[in-house]
């Protein structure tokens, strides 16, 4: 799915909204005549939604208990599948079998991710701690 600058604008309008007014219930408007208040889960994952799409992302909705394949995997931590497959092996990740096929719950998935993520994080913010105090011109 591509997202449009149109969209990108509307969500990041949304996303602000919402960011403004944290404490505050959303109702959503249905057609003309009709609305229903959201749930404060629904509101969570929907400021998530807006987030993504106003940086141009494209958003799945995905049940934690829904679990990936191991090319799944793969795709969500953007590393081959072999590699995926050599992570469950070596325990950084749960998994399960079925069969002779390895299944993962999409929440222990995107744990690993943003751990993952914070760790790049890190090096980089050190990196760049480094690269000042030497004075690298960047």
């Amino acid at each position: 799915m591509i997202v449009t600058e149109e969209e990108k604008e509307l969500a990041r309008k949304g996303s602000l909204l919402l960011l403004k007014k944290p404490n505050k219930k959303v109702r959503v408007e249905v057609g003309r005549s009709q609305s229903i208040l959201l749930p404060a889960s629904v509101r969570h994952t929907l400021e998530q939604a807006l987030g993504f799409v106003a940086d141009g992302r494209a958003v799945k909705v995905v049940p934690e208990d829904v679990e990936l394949t191991t090319q799944q995997l793969a795709d969500m931590l953007f590393v081959s599948r072999p590699f995926a497959v050599k992570l469950l092996e070596n325990g950084e990740l749960p998994f399960r079998k079925v069969g002779k096929h390895r299944r993962v719950l999409v929440e222990d998935a995107r744990r690993y991710k943003e751990q993952l993520d914070n760790k790049r994080m890190d090096t980089l913010n050190k990196l760049a701690a480094q690269a000042q105090k030497l004075d690298l011109g960047y």
